[in-house]
């Protein structure tokens, strides 16, 4: 009687393990169409979007003096800010689905340090202008990374935008890089809000609770920082941040100065 129990208990529980790896399947089906769907299918309508938002702003420029009408100034100024964001949000989705399935692609040889952050600071200075910040590069000309060029510009463009999305108008960002021992340890530094101690433990998580608005309204997703880890373990780095509401925000990057086996 006592066996038959038995056999009945571990005949439901089997029953129970495959509905629960049917539903897994499932779910998994699923997540592998969404990764699809942000990877391909809605690059290609923003592309459009963007593209016509280009050429919208370039015939304001081209045919009206926004000096004679502040509006179509405002205008343009709005195309501009909302194709960059959008642009913005839609690179941290696909890396992010990227980093989650490990579909990105990785080659990595040693790079100059002071060329790639220069070049995230090239990718930013619309966002440089609008707020007046003053950038401050100090890195050896000789200091060398050994790592994936575009995922080593991903992660500094992040964490640029991220100094730059919280700090006031005037503001600075410092960016440092200096060899110890075969390592290469690179600073970004803002003057900002500073991050609030309750969510910067979270900050590396896809977690909506951690997102905030930058200091001139500017929106996210909250995905820049998940990222930017997992990019910084694809470089067989590590990175720490410290922070202090009010006072600004460091991020640490140590990353490998010397070529490693992969």
């Amino acid at each position: 009687m006592e066996e038959h129990k038995s056999n009945e208990i571990i005949e439901k529980l089997n029953q129970e393990l495959l509905e629960k790896q049917e539903e897994l399947d499932r779910l998994n089906k699923m997540k592998g169409r969404l990764f699809s769907i942000v990877s391909h299918d809605i690059k290609s309508p923003i592309g459009i979007v963007t593209g016509f938002s280009e050429v919208l702003m370039n015939h304001i420029s081209e045919n009206y003096d926004v000096k004679d009408d502040p509006q179509l100034d405002l205008i343009k100024k709005h195309l501009s800010d909302g194709k960059d964001r959008l642009l913005t949000l839609l690179e941290d989705l696909i890396f992010w689905v990227k980093c989650e399935n490990g579909s990105m692609p990785f080659k990595a040889k040693v790079h100059e340090a002071k060329h790639l952050l220069e070049s995230a600071v090239g990718l930013l200075k619309t966002q440089v202008r609008d707020k007046e910040i003053n950038v401050v590069v100090e890195v050896d000309d000789s200091l060398k990374l050994f790592g994936d060029s575009n995922t080593l510009l991903v992660i500094f463009k992040n964490l640029l935008g991220n100094a730059i999305k919280y700090s006031s108008k005037n503001g600075t960002v410092s960016l440092s890089g200096t060899k110890k021992d075969r390592v290469a340890v690179i600073k970004i530094s803002d003057s900002g809000i500073g991050i609030p101690g309750g969510i910067i433990d979270q900050i590396y998580e896809a977690n909506k609770d951690k997102i905030r608005p930058g200091t001139n309204g500017e929106s996210g997703i909250g995905l820049g920082l998940t990222v930017v880890h997992g990019f910084v373990d694809l470089n067989k780095g590590a990175i720490s941040v410290d922070s202090k509401e009010g006072e600004g925000t460091t991020f640490t990057l140590i990353l490998p100065s010397e070529e490693i086996e992969q």
